[in-house]
């Protein structure tokens, strides 16, 4: 089964310096009623390597634990978030280009430990 990672940065009721910078350009760009937005780093696994697996892989390569969260399901999951007046976009590389954090991640894995599978990224 496939996994997907979430890595989210800051406490949930504040707002990123990403975050920060897409909602003032979108105001720039006379986009209007927008309240907040915040980036969120997706990784997804084709193979569940498990629960342990996945914390050591967080704590080790995808998530500053002082000012990031990690999280993780499977890739058919609801968007944490969602709601009523609340939009979500996801952005992943298209089929065939080049993922070069995806590469990384899946080199990062074997270096500790953990089976090589295929990977993907994303940003919502």
């Amino acid at each position: 089964m496939s996994v997907r990672i979430e890595i989210r940065g800051l406490p949930a009721g504040q707002i990123g310096h990403a975050g920060q910078h897409i909602a003032a350009g979108a105001r720039a760009l006379g986009v209007t009623g927008l309240r907040e937005c915040r980036v969120v780093r997706l990784y997804f696994l084709e193979q569940d390597p498990g629960d342990e697996a996945l914390q050591r892989l967080c704590a080790a390569l995808l998530a500053d634990p002082v000012l990031e969260r990690a999280s993780w399901g499977p890739v058919a999951q609801e968007a944490e978030g969602a709601g009523a007046g609340v939009h979500v976009v996801e952005v992943a590389y298209r089929p065939g280009v080049t993922d070069i954090p995806a590469r990384e991640l899946q080199r990062g894995m074997v270096e500790i430990g953990l089976p090589a599978c295929a990977a993907a990224t994303g940003t919502r």
